[in-house]
């Protein structure tokens, strides 16, 4: 689903947007919002991409990181994002572990 909008939002919004005349043209605050929008849209495209490369480790067992304390097995040893950093951080060094 993730994916679905991404490429959604994606389409209307090209990369190329922040270089054309109507960005430059729109109020600093208002472009300061959009750019942020627009950071975070093709920030997840990379973050999906991400999470399914994660899940085909796990599923090949690649992701495998021994057992917890607890004793529980651990699967996160594939795991290089958390999607939950992402969405409460505006910093990227926070997002990444």
């Amino acid at each position: 689903m993730q994916i679905y909008i991404n490429n959604r939002i994606y389409s209307q919004i090209p990369e190329s947007w922040v270089t054309t005349e109507d960005y430059a043209a729109t109020p600093f605050l208002k472009r300061s919002f959009y750019f942020y929008v627009w950071v975070k849209v093709i920030l997840a495209k990379y973050i999906a991409a991400w999470l399914l490369a994660e899940g085909a480790c796990v599923i090949a067992g690649l992701g495998y990181n021994g057992k917890g304390e607890d004793g529980k097995t651990k699967w996160n040893g594939a795991a290089n994002v958390n999607v939950i950093k992402y969405a409460k951080h505006l910093h990227l060094h926070f997002i990444l572990n």
